[in-house]
């Protein structure tokens, strides 16, 4: 059965555009602490692009030890892996089949 991805977006509680907007405090180079989708534990990155233009803003870093390029919602990125794992905790974790 395939899904398409409104099904997805419709489990998660996105921030309005305007909320990104105004709570967004990092650029280009900065580092930030996030949880890649399927893991557990926070993993450090440099932020390389940012696009907060589209209906589901997403910022692409790339790891700093694994150097892997990842992308994720920026409402996920925190200043500590402390804070990454806290806000990790509200993104659903099961797959849907």
């Amino acid at each position: 059965m395939f899904l398409d991805a409104s099904f997805f977006v419709s489990l998660i509680r996105y921030m309005s555009k305007k909320e990104i907007e105004e709570s967004f405090v990092y650029k280009l180079g900065d580092l930030a602490w996030f949880v890649p989708y399927g893991a557990k534990r926070a993993v450090q990155g440099e932020i390389v692009a940012i696009n907060l233009e589209i209906e589901e803003a997403y910022v692409s870093l790339m790891e700093i030890v694994e150097s892997k390029y990842r992308t994720t919602r920026p409402d996920l990125l925190a200043d500590t892996a402390a804070e990454a794992k806290k806000l990790n905790t509200n993104r659903p974790h099961k797959r849907v089949t």
